[in-house]
This record gives C-alpha cells, structure tokens and sequence, in this order.
C-alpha cells in the first residue's frame, strides 16, 4: 500500500480478503477521509437542537434548517474535538473537559450544561442516560431503566427496539439518538486511529502496544510463583487457554467476555500497581487497563465503528500501485455509465437487509425438502 515495488501475489490476496470480509460500516454515505472522520461542527448543531429543543419542552418546530441557527459555538483551536477524542485520562475526565472547553464560550443554564454533559458520557462510551437529556418528559423509575443505554454494548440494538416499542421516546427524539450514535462512532474512529492516517497504521499501532506489554510483563513481573496466574488471566483477555499442555482458542460472546474480563483486569491492576515498575510505566499500564487497551486484539467489536469507506480508501492504493503488475486487479465493470473497478465494487456494494431473510428462508425450505427426501 505504501511503495510501488512489486508484492508476492499472496500477500494482495490475503490484504484484499480481509478488507472485503471485514469491510466496516454503511452508516456514511459518500466519500470520507481518515482526517474528517470526526466533524465537531455536526456535533455543535446537535447539541444545540437538542438543548433548545428541550428547553422548549418539545415544542420547537425542529426542522433540519434549524441546524445552523441553533449550533452552539465551537471552543476556540479544536479543544472540544481534542477533549473528547483523546486517549488519555479517564472517560468521565474527558466528559468534564469537553464540557469546560463548551461552556467557557456558550452562555449554557444549568440545565443544558446537565443535559450536554449526559450526552458526551454516551459519546465517550459511559452509560447515556435519555432521562437525563430528555428532561421535558416525566419518566417512571422502571422507564427510566430501559432509558439507561450504552453504544459500546453488544445489546445496544435490542435496547434500541425496546425503548422504540415502548414508546417513550417521540420521533423527534429517536431521531435525535440516531444522531447521538453516529456521533459516538465518528469518536470511537478517531480514537481508534489515533495519530494513524489509516486503518492498517492504526492496528499496527495496536499491535506493537500489546507486544510492549506483554514482553514488559513477561520480562520485569513474571516469575516461576506467578508464571501460572499471569499466562491463565492474559489467556483470557485475548481468548485463548492452555488445555493439556496446548493453546486452544476460546470464543465467548462479547458481552460474557466484558464479565470474563473483570477478575483479570483486576489482578493485572493489582500485580503492576504493587510492583516496583518505574512509576512512567505504571501509570502507562493503568491507564491500558482503564481503556480496555492493555492487550488491544485485531479483531474486536469496536471494529464496527469503522466506515468502509476507509477499507476502500486502502483498497484503492493497493489496486494503483499493484495493478500495473497484476493488471487483472484493474478489471471494471459499467455501471449507470461509469467504469468501476470489480473489487472496489464488491467491497462497496451493501445488500439490501430483506435479502438475507429471504434467502435463509430459501435455504431452510431446502433443507426440509432435502432431509424429507432422504427420510
């Protein structure tokens, strides 16, 4: 991807399969570049609909247009974006920093200074909590549960279709949450990427962060004593574990494994907190530790914040530099009178969602048909 000599055929395969298989998101539409992923300014107009919205009791007329007259303005030199999409420091010192960059320019009640700040706990993967932003509206402690929701979960959407089926939330305000979403992902992606301009620089990065780690462990805190309890907790944050005397892997649904996590975070805080590591990296580890980043994996959940755009942006390098090599990699095909590349085009098409019920309905009857045949 990142020079123009020529690559062993395999290495394109594997680089290319994996950015199809694991191609990310269709929540963009258009273009997107690694630098604009995150845009303070569509962040600025949300909040200020919901915040006067709210302050209206739900009665302001809140069309689209309304965005631009109702933005709050932006801190000055990119703090707000700088707050919320940093890696160091806890989530809920970051909440309180992105909060303070906000108010010291926008004159905010002490209502809508609560109301920002629930909304930047949920960007930043703490609980969001709709009571809290929708305060127009009385709600039942028992509403109020089913309110309390996480982005970073795996049942975020099974909430999601509670909450719509109860109908506590109006349209306005569900509309309002799939903003808040998209926002939380456009975050989730800077701070995922980091200083990295590309998703694979960015696992790279990862990469050598779990390898620098696990050998500072390994070399300065694992001993004959606890050579046991260490490589039985690490199997378990990266989901493997040694069964007679072999490394089997191990496949837990993702919110068990958040349970699974506790008991070796917690001894893995415990081990660098009293050991005599410099205090440089101790403090390093504990923060690893606070943002699940002790042991970062290449295949993760929070992979899918990632937009496929920025699987096709890779994409398209590869195919440029490797195609006068390989000129099969250049086939197109027409489509509404444009030449488009095979490839970018498998990787960019999005079947349409009642496709896939359809067909497992057609495999299942197939499948009847077949076993009653054979009986």
């Amino acid at each position: 991807m990142e020079d123009d000599s020529q690559h062993d055929i395999r290495e394109i395969y594997l680089a290319i399969h994996h950015m199809v298989k694991y191609r990310g998101n269709f929540l963009v539409e258009g273009t997107l570049e690694s630098s604009n992923a995150f845009k303070e300014d569509e962040l600025l107009k949300l909040l200020g609909r919901i915040t006067r919205y709210e302050m209206s009791e739900g009665e302001q007329n809140s069309d689209i247009e309304q965005d631009d007259e109702n933005k709050l303005v932006a801190p000055a030199n990119g703090q707000l974006a700088d707050a919320l999409c940093a890696t160091r420091g806890s989530r809920s010192m970051r909440v309180d920093n992105a909060l303070e960059a906000l108010s010291a320019v926008n004159d905010l009640s002490r209502e809508q200074r609560a109301i920002v700040k629930a909304i930047f706990a949920g960007l930043e993967g703490n609980k969001l909590d709709l009571a809290k932003i929708f305060v127009s509206k009385e709600f039942s402690s028992e509403n109020k549960k089913i309110l309390g929701i996480y982005f970073n979960k795996s049942d975020y959407e099974e909430k999601c279709v509670q909450i719509v089926d109860s109908g506590l939330l109006d349209d306005e305000e569900r509309e309002f949450l799939d903003r808040m979403q998209g926002q939380y992902n456009a975050i989730a992606l800077k701070q995922l990427l980091g200083r990295s301009t590309s998703v694979s620089d960015s696992k790279c990065a990862s990469y050598d962060a779990h390898r620098a780690n696990w050998n500072l462990i390994k070399l300065q805190l694992r001993t004959k004593e606890n050579e046991k309890d260490i490589n039985e907790n690490y199997g378990i944050l990266v989901g493997w574990k040694i069964d007679s005397g072999q490394r089997k892997k191990v496949y837990v649904a993702k919110a068990r494994m958040r349970i699974c996590e506790r008991k070796p975070m917690s001894f893995s805080k415990k081990m660098i907190e009293t050991s005599d590591l410099s205090e440089t990296d101790k403090n390093r580890l504990i923060h690893d530790i606070e943002e699940d980043k002790l042991f970062p994996i290449q295949r993760d959940s929070d992979n899918g914040v990632i937009p496929h755009q920025l699987h096709q942006n890779e994409l398209k390098q590869i195919i440029k530099k490797q195609g006068k090599y390989y000129p099969f990699l250049l086939d197109a095909f027409e489509k509404d009178g444009k030449q488009i590349n095979k490839i970018e085009g498998l990787l960019a098409f999005r079947v349409p969602y009642f496709v896939g019920l359809w067909l497992c309905l057609k495999i299942f009857r197939n499948l009847i048909i077949v076993k009653t045949i054979g009986w």
